[in-house]
C-alpha cells in the first residue's frame, strides 16, 4: 500500500511482457490518481460513493 496525497492506492498484481514492460493493477482512492490523454476513463470516485472507501481500479504500465 501506498499513501500520496491523501489518498490509498494497493498493488494486486503484476506481470512482464516479452519487451520487460512491467503491468501493475490495482485500486487507488487517490482524488489525483495520474490518467495518461486517452484513458478509457480519466475520471475517478473520490468521494462520490455512498460507502467508504470509494475505490478506483488501475493499470499501470512501467517501461524503460
Amino acid at each position: 500500500m501506498l499513501s500520496l496525497n491523501g489518498g490509498y492506492d494497493y498493488a494486486s498484481g503484476m506481470a512482464i511482457d516479452a519487451e520487460r514492460a512491467v503491468y501493475v493493477t490495482g485500486l487507488t482512492s487517490s482524488a489525483d490518481f495520474p490518467t495518461t490523454p486517452g484513458a478509457f476513463d480519466d475520471g475517478n470516485g473520490a468521494g462520490g460513493c455512498a460507502k467508504e472507501p470509494c475505490l478506483d481500479t488501475f493499470v499501470a504500465k512501467l517501461a524503460w
